[in-house]
């Protein structure tokens, strides 16, 4: 195999054996390389080889179509931050084939941080499976229906699924409902909230820009009791004359005590008054709803085996238990209303 060497030269005090000494020193040593395309560049369709890079930390490729990079696949083993903008197709491009390597799947060990953004991927395959130690992954600005595949990111702590096309929160693995701290759904088509209740670590939330169109199918909301930021801005139900008063119902007691932001804003004292007030009473509900809500969930027959994958929180035992005696959630939550009525009368 080829190697990169500085051949020696008797005076090593001439310019050029210190020209040679610095590239040598910049190609060997640099832990971050940034590949992109400028629009006043002259097009160029040819291989670009990183494989000298041997220290390479952070890799980003940026407007330039990642199969033309060719060097990754040595680098699996020690990256640890990997950006991949307006680049790819697929993310099984770069993850599993490594870009012009072409090569299989194999496990990057180091990966913590990764952006796929403006990418226009529709789904995100099971390539993901080879990247279990991703701790941030940012998915933005695509048009993504479906993202089952984060169910193999047991390490999550943050995802941003911003700006695409999903209906529902996704399915996470077992570990990442204790470990996953920022949740990004900001302009999507979400209706449901199922699955947000179980996010035990969560600190933020943004849903804005959505679809939810009542303040009941918020009750999941009331089992987030780490919750400090919750965004709701742009959602029919921000019509309503009430809406934060109707919000903070639905919210853990906890962020009551807390510097807790709705909408950008902190709670008046009205609406911490009013915090947990659907928590407990209508926890038979949160049951219910969970089970009405059970037909968006991934169906854990369909999950591979766990000697061939990494474990899948599919069918955890720290999912809701189903309480077919509870009522409603809409007619519990308009109950509870009525009621809250009524004191204030």
């Amino acid at each position: 195999p080829q190697t990169f060497q500085v051949a020696k030269t008797v005076n090593s005090r001439s310019p050029v054996f210190i020209d040679l000494q610095l590239i040598y020193d910049f190609v060997q040593k640099t832990p971050l390389l940034c590949i992109i395309h400028y629009p006043t560049d002259e097009y160029f369709d040819g291989t670009i080889d990183i494989s000298k890079f041997r220290a390479l930390r952070r890799l980003e490729v940026q407007k330039t179509n990642v199969r033309q990079v060719v060097g990754i696949q040595r680098l699996r083993a020690q990256l640890q931050q990997l950006i991949c903008v307006k680049s790819l197709t697929v993310v099984e491009d770069v993850i599993t084939k490594c870009g012009g390597d072409n090569s299989n799947g194999f496990v990057w060990n180091e990966l913590k941080i990764a952006d796929f953004s403006y990418n226009n991927l529709q789904r995100v395959d099971s390539a993901l499976e080879f990247a279990q130690f991703l701790q941030h992954l940012n998915l933005r600005h695509n048009k993504l229906r479906s993202v089952e595949a984060v169910k193999w990111l047991p390490h999550l702590k943050t995802l941003d699924l911003s700006y695409n096309c999903l209906q529902y929160v996704p399915q996470f693995h077992l570990e990442a409902y204790k470990r996953l701290q920022s949740l990004n759904m900001s302009n999507n088509f979400v209706e449901d909230l199922m699955g947000i209740a179980k996010l035990e670590a969560l600190t933020d939330l943004d849903l804005s820009d959505n679809c939810l169109l009542d303040h009941s199918c918020l009750l999941p909301l009331s089992a987030l009791i780490t919750l400090n930021y919750l965004n709701l801005y742009g959602n029919p139900l921000c019509c309503h004359p009430k809406h934060r008063l109707a919000t903070a119902q639905f919210l853990h007691k906890n962020t009551a005590t807390v510097k807790f932001l709705l909408d950008l804003e902190p709670l008046s004292k009205s609406e911490k008054a009013v915090t947990g007030s659907q928590q407990l009473r209508h926890v038979g509900a949160l049951n219910r709803y969970a089970q009405r809500s059970s037909s968006t969930s991934i169906n854990s027959s369909r999950v591979p085996s766990s000697t061939h994958t990494p474990s899948s929180s599919v069918g955890s035992l720290s999912s809701f238990k189903f309480n077919a005696s509870s009522t409603s959630t809409l007619d519990s939550v308009k109950a509870a209303n009525g009621t809250n009525g009524a004191r204030k009368s």
